[in-house]
């Protein structure tokens, strides 16, 4: 066996180690390993054999001291460029919050499966900042993911010989929020008592078409065309470290045309009314972003903002309460009860594909079915 092993001094403890003669550096000079703290002779020499393995493949690595923590900060600021700033700033609140405080301080070199397997039943358990309470299974997944891919990225470099986060590891089942929708005439009744409102056409445009909030906050005048009816997406509104920002769509599906109901089309032109009226209070002090739905000053809503708004509107209208993003799916719901081709409100809704708008709409599939039964009934044996 290429080293050699030996006992630094017998008795308790770890005693054995390992010397192994390394290729020799680009400035010539001879190099070692070293490497001790193994309880007997054989672990010694397994050890040894297996970086003799590595050495030979080329993927062993020279030892480090440089902490998780350390090179974590590395990381960010090598992929940061490449991210959209929501998904660094997310990343680096998971890395600040719950990896650093927890496992920062371990040497990259030394982190085991172990260590991360720990640190997601801690997460589970009391994760959320100052320890005051248990972060959700999504929290915890997503610390799973920045470190997979930041420890990736160090085999990649031969900081790691191996990820440790690509090990089997025992991480929580999400928690998905039953998705509720309201009938057609919970819609209905919504929109007639929010129709005089700030943001009654915002209500009326996501209900009608299921864009996001962000895409609705996003739109611009420019792309609207209300003689036509149609309106473009081509930006979304995004919050990273609180701060709001316009971006592109996350994909390519998500840049899309959508047709507007005449109901919705007047519904945008008395709020383009209401907004000039808005702009000529502020003078000014205008801030003009050309977008559909702004602040009294012609800024960004922010979408913690809208979100707290409509909940507002859904106590004061009586209806029972369901989520922002719900008026998305009720939209769907809505248009594939209604007959409408799942391949139509596929584009609708900007999914990337038709099997997507069907599993996550898959409660309405046994109406469709029954639906279609009928309508071959119907052809085959004349039935009213």
């Amino acid at each position: 066996m290429r080293g050699r092993v030996f006992q630094r001094a017998k008795g308790r403890g770890k005693p054995w180690s390992y010397a192994i003669d390394l290729p020799r550096g680009a400035d010539g000079k001879r190099r070692q390993r070293l490497k001790g703290g193994f309880r007997t002779r054989a672990d010694a020499e397994r050890s040894l054999a297996e970086l003799v393995v590595e050495l030979d493949r080329g993927t062993a690595v020279d030892p480090s001291r440089q902490t998780l923590g350390e090179y974590l900060d590395d990381w960010l600021a090598a992929v940061a460029p490449s991210l959209r700033p929501t998904t660094a700033a997310l990343y680096r609140s998971a890395v600040d919050n719950w990896i650093r405080p927890r496992v920062g301080h371990l040497p990259l070199q030394d982190v085991t499966p172990k260590h991360l397997q720990d640190l997601y039943s801690e997460l589970l358990a009391s994760g959320r900042v100052n320890g005051s309470g248990p972060l959700s299974p999504r929290s915890v997944r997503l610390a799973h993911q920045v470190l997979r891919l930041a420890l990736e990225r160090a085999a990649d470099w031969r900081l790691i010989a191996r990820n440790p986060a690509a090990a089997k590891l025992d991480l929580p089942r999400m928690q998905h929020q039953p998705m509720q929708t309201w009938t057609a005439e919970e819609a209905r009744h919504f929109l007639a008592a929010t129709a005089d409102q700030r943001l009654g056409a915002l209500w009326a445009l996501m209900l009608s078409t299921g864009v996001r909030r962000g895409e609705a906050l996003g739109l611009r005048w420019a792309d609207v065309d209300l003689d036509a009816g149609r309106l473009s997406v081509v930006q979304t509104v995004v919050v990273a470290s609180n701060q709001v920002y316009l971006s592109e769509p996350k994909t390519s599906a998500g840049r899309r045309s959508v047709s507007l109901y005449p109901d919705v089309v007047a519904a945008l032109r008395r709020h383009q009314v209401r907004q000039d009226h808005d702009r000529n209070l502020a003078a000014t002090a205008w801030q003009d972003a050309g977008l559909v739905f702004t602040t009294s000053l012609g800024s960004i809503i922010h979408p913690r903002n809208v979100a707290r708004d409509f909940h507002a509107a859904v106590r004061r209208s009586g209806l029972r309460p369901i989520r922002l993003h719900d008026l998305r799916h009720t939209a769907a719901t809505l248009a594939l009860t209604g007959g409408a081709n799942p391949k139509q409100v596929q584009e609708m809704l900007g999914h990337a594909r038709v099997a997507i708008t069907l599993d996550v709409y898959s409660h309405v599939s046994q109406h469709m079915h029954t639906e279609t039964a009928e309508r071959v009934g119907r052809q085959l044996f004349g039935a009213e």
